[in-house]
């Protein structure tokens, strides 16, 4: 079940409107730190208007957990992020949204 702080989140975004990178990060950039969970979701639904399936999610999730954060790689988790990002831009879904 999503948190109220996710629902809150997700009051931020029209799900009507498709944003371009710069507007999609500006857009997550006001809210506030969320889970990992939540961000895969809403990383989803800000660039495919829906939220990620089973095969999706666990995908995501094997991408960006295969370099885990420290310090040391704080930027790296940052470029892996991005690159989550612009796969979801790439991706059928969004390029032939019907």
């Amino acid at each position: 079940m999503p948190s109220k702080r996710y629902k809150k989140a997700l009051e931020l975004v029209d799900a009507k409107k498709l944003h371009a990178l710069n507007s999609a990060v500006e857009v997550l950039t006001r809210f506030p730190k969320a889970k990992f969970n939540e961000t895969v979701e809403l990383a989803f639904r800000l660039g495919m208007g829906r939220g990620p399936t089973a095969a999706e999610r666990e995908a995501a999730t094997e991408f960006l957990a295969a370099e885990p954060p420290t310090s040391e790689a704080a930027g790296k988790s940052s470029a892996k992020w991005n690159d989550f990002c612009q796969m979801i831009f790439a991706s059928n879904a969004f390029l032939f949204v019907e």
